[in-house]
């Protein structure tokens, strides 16, 4: 819980980070509409990035991860 809100990770998806607009980025994205960036592990608030592309859920994303790690 964070915030006193329940999180629950809605979607992969790739973004922009707005306050570094040259930085392309993946990250898991919550029911708060905040992101966990992938890249650093901290959090992204909403107004501060541009989706990109949204992969609608988490399919394949285990399977990926183990055939490169």
């Amino acid at each position: 819980m964070l915030d006193g809100v329940k999180m629950e990770a809605k979607s992969l998806i790739k973004f922009k980070d707005l306050d570094e607009p040259d930085d392309i980025h993946f990250g898991i994205i919550f029911n708060d509409d905040r992101i966990l960036c992938l890249c650093c592990g901290g959090w992204v608030e909403p107004g501060h990035y541009e989706i990109i592309e949204d992969y609608n859920g988490f399919e394949y994303l285990e399977e990926t991860l183990k055939e490169y790690f």
